[in-house]
């Protein structure tokens, strides 16, 4: 190692380094010669902006140039510690009363000690404008995709123009207020405040700093109609021996398509045309209803006037059978004595599910005549019964009635006949 210093001379070599970088530092610091220092993208900062636009109604709309390029110069001790925060632009704006071009002088401030050699650019160019008002038409524009059976109707603006300002160039190019909605999720209508965007007449976007909406929102009203195909249906009065499960509806035609407010059709699954009661027939009912639609919803196409109606009961059978239970009530003591009745049994129509018409008991069933509304005379009388069972599942089908004999009774001496019930 000694033999490989002493070979190249390292030793002297960094001796004669070191004495040399010594000797610079005592003339820096003993001469302190002048140095210059370079900075670009120096920011300007544009006073009194706020006093232009609030004394003239202008403001600086643009600038060739925001930053600018600057070389200082001085003592070395002054500039060795200068960064490019240290160093600042400024351009006063306050002396302009007329719209124009103009080139601005701007000031650099530097540190103490310290002084600036060159600049660039030398000067910057701005344009002055005024701020102006304007009305601009209100336009709707749906993006997206419309569903199908949606139709969109009445639309309703709270304005039909907006006031807008902003710098004369762009208040130039501003054609429409632009109101977007998003189409599909315009299905049960819309009703709302709604923002806007200043756009030229090819539909560009103006998003200058200086634009200001005077009117903030337009309230946007929008009926969205809908076409809907829905059932017709009937509403089934079920019986104890035909359950609503039993009954088979058909409709002809089985639907129909409707149009209205979404609002309104929206609530709508189907189209009730009527009621029917399984007590009105047997097994099988055909009937014609006339259609009312809803409130507010029509028809899209051809009305539909009637709707032709078929009910058959699915798992449903009849048995005839014979009863001989047959009670009169409503009859005092004394007219019990005087009424009879001819008819010893009635053969009814009993229906009932498929799996319980074998177990039919006739014990179960009782016809009753009751005469505490009747005025009967002597002689016989046909009298509407009522028949019912003492156990559930069952409909006695059609109407029933017995033959019963009313004698007069003898008169005691002295006295009127009256007919019975009447006493």
């Amino acid at each position: 190692m000694k033999e490989f210093l002493k070979k190249y001379h390292i030793v002297p070599k960094v001796l004669a380094l070191m004495i040399s970088i010594a000797l610079w530092a005592v003339v820096l610091e003993v001469d302190n010669p002048n140095r210059d220092k370079d900075f670009s993208n120096i920011p300007v900062e544009f006073l009194n902006h706020a006093k232009l636009t609030q004394n003239h109604n202008l403001v600086v709309s643009e600038v060739s140039a925001d930053a600018v390029s600057v070389t200082i110069t001085g003592q070395f001790q002054k500039t060795r510690n200068v960064t490019a925060e240290n160093v600042k632009a400024y351009a006063d704006v306050a002396t302009y009363t007329e719209p124009g071009v103009y080139d601005l002088h701007y000031v650099i401030s530097s540190p103490d000690g310290t002084s600036v050699k060159s600049r660039s650019p030398e000067k910057i160019r701005v344009t002055v404008e005024e701020i102006v008002e304007k009305e601009l038409p209100v336009q709707l524009v749906y993006e997206g995709k419309l569903p199908d059976d949606v139709v969109l109707e009445g639309e309703t603006l709270s304005l039909e123009k907006v006031r807008v300002s902003g710098t004369a160039s762009e208040m130039e190019r501003a054609a429409a207020a632009l109101i977007r909605l998003d189409a599909a999720k315009l299905t049960s209508g819309f009703a709302k405040d709604c923002s806007y965007e200043i756009v030229d007449a090819e539909g560009n976007v103006l998003d200058d700093a200086y634009n200001r909406h005077l009117d903030p929102t337009v309230f946007v009203e929008v009926e969205s109609y809908l076409t809907k195909t829905v059932p017709f249906e009937v509403t089934i009065t079920s019986s104890s021996g035909v359950p609503k499960a039993s009954v088979q509806v058909k409709c002809y035609p089985a639907e129909v398509t409707v149009y209205g407010r979404a609002a309104d059709l929206q609530k709508i699954n189907s189209i009730n045309i009527g009621t029917i009661n399984v007590r009105d027939f047997i097994m099988e009912y055909d009937t014609i209803f006339d259609v009312v639609l809803p409130e507010d919803v029509t028809f899209l196409e051809d009305a539909v006037e009637e709707v032709a109606v078929h009910v058959n009961l699915l798992d449903t059978e009849t048995s005839q059978i014979e009863i001989d239970n047959i009670v009169l009530t409503g009859l005092s003591e004394e007219d019990q004595e005087l009424v009879t009745a001819e008819t010893e049994s009635l053969e009814i129509l009993v229906r009932c599910s498929r799996d319980k018409i074998k177990g039919i008991d006739p014990e179960n069933f009782k016809a009753t005549a009751d005469f505490s509304e009747m005025n009967l005379t002597p002689g016989r009388h046909l009298v509407p019964v009522q028949v019912k069972s003492g156990i559930g599942g069952y409909d006695i089908c059609g109407e029933y009635s017995v033959v019963v004999i009313v004698t007069e009774p003898e008169p005691a001496d002295g006295e009127l006949t009256l007919p019975v019930n009447e006493r």
